[in-house]
């Protein structure tokens, strides 16, 4: 999707900038159709993948895991949920463009054209916010728009994404 230079919430910079990339489709069941997950289903789906496309899946449960892992360089260019920024563009907290080429401005474009809806459900983040009672960002992709849900409501798509440092 190109390069990103993450910032966390608290406008930490994690200090490389990684080439980005998402799944080529949404995390599936045995007969290819779309899951909907709660979002704590979603990180057990995720977890759980072996060699899945290449890779295997992380265990990180809210953006400030994954920021965490690049920080400290214990990230190993798995599969994760996207943080708010990588789907919509847009810093959590924060409505100023953080990466160019997210998720929602390609969701037409390439392979990615086949694989979206414009009435499709809302795409669980890892955005996580312990102080509003365990609440996640999750997008929209008909409108664009992006607000939160609970963790444990079912229902909604995910579409790992994964980094590589950039040279």
């Amino acid at each position: 999707l190109g390069e990103w230079a993450p910032i966390d919430r608290y406008e930490n910079e994690v200090g490389t900038t990684y080439y980005v990339f998402a799944a080529p489709h949404f995390l599936s069941s045995q007969y290819r159709m779309p899951l909907r997950l709660s979002y704590n289903e979603a990180v057990k789906e995720v977890t759980k993948l072996k060699n899945w496309h290449g890779f295997d899946g992380t265990n990180y449960k809210t953006d400030a895991e994954l920021y965490s892992a690049l920080s400290d360089k214990s990230y190993k260019g798995g599969w994760f949920i996207p943080p708010i920024e990588l789907l919509r563009g847009v810093r959590s907290g924060h409505y100023t463009e953080a990466f160019k080429n997210h998720l929602y401005n390609v969701k037409h474009c390439g392979k990615f054209r086949k694989d979206f809806f414009d009435d499709a459900p809302n795409v669980l983040s890892c955005t996580y916010y312990s102080s509003f009672g365990g609440t996640v960002d999750i997008m929209h992709f008909g409108s664009g728009r992006f607000s939160q849900a609970f963790d444990y409501k079912s229902g909604y798509y995910c579409r790992p994404m994964r980094v590589v440092p950039a040279p």
